[in-house]
Order: C-alpha cells, then sequence, then structure tokens
C-alpha cells in the first residue's frame, strides 16, 4: 500500500471520528461494542467493560497431561541466546538460568522479584564487588548423551559465562572483557557447587539482567563440541526438546528431573511454525492455537465472532518497541540538532498511538485503556521512565515531544535557510513483519506532508545488509533509519547502554564537535554506577531531560494498552505473571493447563 493513501486514510478517518464525536453520533467501534454487549445479554454503558474478563486460579481442578497448542513464527537457527530472541525463546525451555523471576499470583502486584534458578542462594560482599553463588544440588542434565545425566555444576556456569562474553550479541550489557564499562569482571568456580562473580563496581541491576532470556543460559560443557546446538539441547531446564521439524513444528515435554517439576501441570507443548498473521489468526479462531498476539484492530472483531473467548486487559506498558536512528557519516544532515528536533515534532504521537494500538476504538466501545507516550526511556520502565505529557515533572523540555509542524518548519528553515533536507530513510522490508512496514510508510508521509524533508526510501535485505550495514554499525550511514528496540532488558541499564552509550552496535551519535557527547556518557556511567534508587532515579530523569533536546535517538510513539484472547479451556491464563524480560516458559506455563471438558464442549 502506497505510504501517502494509508496515511490520508487515518488522518481522515480521525478527523471524521472526532467531528462525529462532536455531534454526538455514534461510530463504528461503538456499534461493534453494542453488538457484542447484545451476546452477552447485558445492558447499559458498563456492559462494555463486562466484556473484559479477570484471571481466575483454576488449579484446583486441573487434570495433569494436556497438550498445549501454542505457535512460533520462524525457524530456530541454534539453541541458544547468542544472536536471535526466537532462538533465546527456545533456549530458555531446555536450559536452566542462575536466577528467574519469581512467579507472581493475580492478583498480587506484577511486580519483578528475583529468586533462584540454578542456583539455591548467594552471598554480597559489603563493598558489593563479589558474589558468591551455591549451586542447586542434584541438578539432572539430560539423559541423552553426551551429557547422560550427570549434575549441573559451576564448571558449566563459567563454561556459559565465557561463551557469553565471548560471543553473544548482547555480551557489552555486562561483559567487562567485551566493554570496559560493563560490570562483570569474572567469573570463577572454586569448586563443583560454588562460583564467584567479581564486579568491577557495585551494579544495582545485576540480578535482574541474569533473569533475561537473552543473557546467559546454561549451557554444559559438551555444547563446546560434544552435540549440535543448532539441532539438540542437553539442559537442566523445565522442559526437553522431544521434537524439532525446521518449517513445520517444535515439540517440548516436561523435564521430570527439574526441580520444580511438581508444579508442571501440563504434558506436552506442541508449537507449529507459522510466520503468516492471517494463517496464525485463522488457526486461532478454529481453536487450533490455545492463545496468541492478536492485532489490536481485530481484537473486537474475534471477540463478537467468537463471544466465548476469555479477554483479559493487558497490565504493563512495553520496555521495547521500534526506533529512529540518526546515521552519524560526515555528510550526514543529523549532525544539526535542529533538523533531529523537527523529526521529532513531526511525529503527531497521539495519532500513531490510535493508528497501530487501535485505541480510539477501544475508547469508542467503552473500554479505556491507559496510553503513555515513550521518551528515550520506554514507558513500561515505571521507575524510571519519567512522562513527557507532564511538563511540570518533565520540564521545559518536554516542548520536543510535542506535535508542532510550525516549529519544526521553523527550526529546518534556520538549519538550511529554508530548503528542504533530502535524505535516505532506511528500514528493512523483510526483517520485523507488517505492522513495522506499515509504520515506515506512515512516518515517512508524515514527515514529507509539511515540506521540510523528501526522503528516498531504502529498503536493505535485513541478513546481508540491514543488520551488518545500519543496525550494527555504529551510526555509520547517512540519513536516518527505522530499527527495532525488541523486548527491552528487566533492567532499564540494559536499554540505555545498548541505545544510548557510544561505542555500541546501535549507537553512534556525536556532540556538535564530532565526538562523543560527554554529558550524555556520564549520565549513563553514573546511573550503571549508582545503587541508592532514589539517586539513580534522578540521574536517569535529567538524562530524559538532556536527550529530549539533543534528540540522538528516538522511540516509537508510544502505546496504549490493549486486550489479550484466549480460548477459555486455557486454565489459568494470565493468572500468573512474572517480570518482562523472563521466561514464560520457566515462569508462567507451567501453570498452564488444559481443560479436555471445557475444549469438547
Amino acid at each position: 500500500m502506497a505510504a501517502d493513501s494509508y496515511w490520508s486514510r487515518m488522518t481522515t478517518a480521525r478527523l471524521r471520528r472526532r467531528r462525529l464525536l462532536q455531534a454526538g453520533a455514534g461510530t463504528a467501534a461503538g456499534a461493534l461494542a453494542l453488538s457484542l454487549i447484545g451476546c452477552g445479554g447485558g445492558d447499559g454503558e458498563d456492559d462494555a467493560t463486562s466484556l473484559v474478563s479477570k484471571p481466575v486460579d483454576t488449579t484446583d481442578k486441573a487434570v495433569k497431561g494436556g497438550t498445549y497448542p501454542g505457535h512460533i513464527t520462524g525457524n530456530i537457527v541454534q539453541f541458544n541466546t547468542e544472536r536471535q530472541g526466537a532462538d533465546a525463546t527456545a533456549a530458555n525451555h531446555g536450559y536452566s538460568r542462575i536466577v528467574k523471576f519469581k512467579s507472581i499470583k493475580y492478583p498480587e502486584p506484577r511486580l519483578s522479584v528475583v529468586e533462584g534458578d540454578a542456583v539455591t542462594g548467594w552471598e554480597v560482599s559489603g563493598d558489593g564487588l563479589t558474589y558468591t553463588f551455591k549451586m542447586r544440588p542434584n541438578q539432572k542434565l539430560d539423559p541423552r548423551p553426551p551429557t547422560s545425566g550427570r549434575l549441573l555444576t559451576s564448571q558449566d556456569v563459567k563454561f556459559s559465562w565465557d561463551r557469553f562474553a565471548r560471543i553473544n550479541a548482547y555480551r557489552t550489557s555486562l561483559a567487562h572483557a567485551s566493554d570496559p564499562s560493563a560490570p562483570v569482571m569474572s567469573v570463577e568456580a572454586p569448586d563443583n557447587n560454588t562460583f564467584v562473580m567479581k564486579l568491577a563496581y557495585p551494579y544495582a541491576g545485576l540480578l535482574p539482567q541474569f533473569c533475561f532470556t537473552r543473557h546467559v543460559v546454561i549451557l554444559p560443557v559438551e555444547a563446546d563440541d560434544k552435540f549440535k546446538t543448532g539441532e539438540e539441547m542437553r539442559g537442566s531446564g523445565a522442559w526437553r526438546l522431544k521434537e524439532y521439524v525446521p518449517s513445520a513444528r517444535i515439540v517440548y515435554e516436561p523435564n521430570p528431573d527439574w526441580y520444580d517439576h511438581g508444579k508442571m501441570l501440563l504434558g506436552q507443548k506442541s508449537l507449529p511454525i507459522l510466520s503468516e498473521y492471517s494463517a496464525l489468526l485463522a488457526q486461532f479462531r478454529t481453536g487450533a492455537i490455545a492463545t496468541m498476539t492478536v492485532n489490536a484492530e481485530d481484537v473486537l472483531s474475534t471477540k463478537r465472532d467468537l463471544p466465548e473467548l476469555t479477554m483479559i486487559a493487558d497490565e504493563e506498558h512495553s520496555q521495547g518497541g521500534s526506533n529512529i536512528r540518526f546515521g552519524f557519516l560526515p555528510e550526514s544532515p543529523f549532525h544539526d540538532v535542529r533538523l533531529r528536533q523537527a523529526i521529532s515534532l513531526l511525529m503527531d504521537r497521539d495519532l500513531l498511538i490510535d493508528t497501530f494500538y487501535n485505541s480510539q476504538q477501544f475508547a469508542d466501545a467503552g473500554l479505556e485503556t491507559s496510553r503513555r507516550w515513550h521518551t528515550v526511556i520506554p514507558a513500561g520502565y515505571d521507575d524510571w521512565w519519567l512522562d513527557p505529557q507532564d511538563e511540570k515533572a518533565f520540564g521545559a523540555n518536554a516542548r520536543y515531544y510535542k506535535h508542532d509542524p510550525a516549529e519544526a518548519k521553523k527550526l529546518v528553515s534556520a538549519a538550511t535557510g529554508g530548503n528542504p533536507v533530502e535524505t535516505n530513510w532506511i528500514w528493512t522490508a523483510n526483517g520485523y513483519g507488517p505492522d513495522f512496514q506499515r509504520l515506515a510508510e506512515v512516518l515517512h508521509q508524515m514527515w514529507e506532508e509539511s515540506g521540510s524533508f523528501k526522503l528516498t526510501t531504502v529498503n536493505p535485505d535485513y541478513t546481508s545488509e540491514w543488520d551488518p550495514k545500519y543496525n550494527r554499525n555504529q551510526g555509520r550511514y547517512s540519513g536516518l533509519a527505522l530499527g527495532s528496540a525488541g523486548s527491552g532488558t528487566p533492567d532499564v541499564d540494559g536499554q540505555i547502554v545498548a541505545r544510548l552509550q557510544g561505542g555500541h552496535a546501535r549507537t553512534g551519535h556525536v556532540a556538535a564537535n564530532g565526538k562523543l557527547d560527554q554529558t550524555l556518557e556520564k549520565f549513563v556511567a553514573d546511573q550503571r554506577k549508582e545503587a541508592d534508587f532514589n539517586k539513580r532515579q534522578s540521574i536517569i530523569y535529567e538524562m530524559q531531560r538532556y536527550c529530549a533536546k539533543e534528540m540522538y535517538y528516538l522511540m516509537e510513539a508510544g502505546e496504549s494498552l490493549g486486550f489479550s484472547l484466549a480460548w477459555p479451556w486455557l486454565g489459568n491464563f494470565r493468572v500468573y505473571r512474572a517480570g518482562t524480560g523472563g521466561a514464560a516458559s520457566t515462569e508462567i506455563e507451567p501453570f498452564y493447563w488444559i481443560d479436555e471438558s471445557e475444549r469438547k464442549a
């Protein structure tokens, strides 16, 4: 679809919607809500919210042994955490982490509480520089060769850490050997039941960061050369790999030797590989898949067609998302801060959120949802995010997040003498899915309609060009690019370092003098080393105010919360939750169960 026609349609629809609301007219979404209410047998405005269920604990009537029908969207390259997010998700089924997030039962507040996984506990030295961990006893590795059921030891932890520090794509977040600003100096194993971690400085985010699915999973030392990590797993985690057929399916079965196996209610997970959203939605609607992330614009219509579906309100904003980056080669126009600011001022954040999160349709249906704008910190980091719509708290630089085309035009005119900026708009068309492509098209039109920018679209191939030349090339390109920030990290430091600290794969910003901005570098370093929560929060708040003016990097506009759908035969759906960035396969899914009596009915 052409960017201009899509954007014109969305803008016209928004204006029409506003006029209808002003005139007191109904909307399509309202009509849809009424049809849903009719199906539910209620009346009155309150019935819109009755569409939404609360999580219900049904463990007391659970029957063990059912097969959970899920899905994945692509093939697994390696069953480890070293490159792709999908690989890491798979690896966390079969391998333990050092620590994990505690499962929090609804309605208790969803908190990121750390507890042992491969370890039972740890001690921290008085200066915060030494962590001594004790291994959980009698953890058996996979009974198949080459591990043959031997016990997991601290030597496996050391092997896995050294491997992470050497080749993992996220190694610079933690490994001092890969980045001198990172905290972990070394991991040593004085005996089979103990390992010691030495830090360069006290690091408040250490334990949450080791819960992250993209960081360290504990591979056996045999993973070096004794089995194929692209085809097999030989771990000590909650699941064992039963079958993997590329482009077809992946099947897991519970690990009877897992220390928490008694909590496991499922008998198997069967995950067909479905890359196309339309095919996935079709399978979900037939009941072949228990739950899936339904696009916001499809939630109400799906619920209307299948009123028996469970619909639950989402709880937390995202800690990741797409992001806009500026190239900083010498010829790039975005060395001029005024042009970076203009890019932000031309973004109508509320319209983008309405467009991509369906928030207005939910509101028209009587379903209010929380809406937030991202800063350089994604809005899901509740303790660290500073609301740019709260001008009193944020300060004067909040103005750079407002939609202000007139001010943007003034800035561009002052920078160029009145000429539009001609530059490249770079995004991959084969890496992140259709919503990503729609966002790229809408942003293109939003920036061009002001007359201040003329953008030439460049669509590099994801593998051969986008990843090495743009995504992980330290800003060495001219123009601006749209990338993905993934799902975020359990501690905000991971997001800050990966996106804002100079010298990393996805950063490349420089100050007006052509060198790294030392003010920003100091903010990043100071928050990493500050152990006091309130002091660290103040540093991160001030960093957001500073970045709002400098605009080296922008997150996508923001988001509004939506709703999740599942078939009612999926027991304990959304009852157990855990910290963001953890592994659902270990922290949530063991509590699922399949109510076959409900399914057959």
